[in-house]
């Protein structure tokens, strides 16, 4: 299991070259990035319900996919962060700048579900794109 969650944690950082799946990631997730703003712009306007049904089931694949992410960058988080005890390295991942800029990027979508008719605007929450760290040419941070 232990070279299950290292091969996990290899992919979902930044892509070493010649790790193809780890690149693959990042583009991937890129792509899922740029996909959530379009949806969240398109969903500024009035779409034919055909339109927004469309634009609903991307969002709620997007935002599955970001929480699987997390979920993944919790449970390889004794990696990133090795001195730190099991329930310490996970906390620290969930208070980094990136792990809050996370969590707020899937957040608008668990809150009505956990507290079922409390408002939550969605413009409290930045876009995940606003604040993801830019790629340079050979797909490093």
């Amino acid at each position: 299991m232990q070279k299950i969650c290292r091969r996990i944690f290899e992919i979902i950082q930044t892509a070493e070259v010649g790790d193809t799946w780890s690149k693959v990631f990042d583009y991937f997730i890129f792509f899922c990035i740029g996909v959530s703003v379009v949806i969240s712009f398109a969903t500024t306007f009035e779409l034919s319900p055909a339109a927004s049904l469309f634009c609903m089931i991307c969002d709620r694949t997007t935002v599955l996919i970001f929480t699987v992410e997390y979920f993944l960058r919790l449970l390889t988080a004794n990696f990133l962060f090795p001195k730190d005890g099991p329930i310490k390295c996970r906390l620290h991942c969930v208070f980094t700048p990136m792990g809050i800029i996370d969590l707020l990027a899937i957040l608008p979508f668990y809150l009505p579900v956990l507290f079922p008719g409390a408002y939550f605007p969605k413009a409290l929450f930045p876009k995940r794109v606003v604040f993801e760290p830019r790629m340079d040419t050979n797909g490093h941070e």
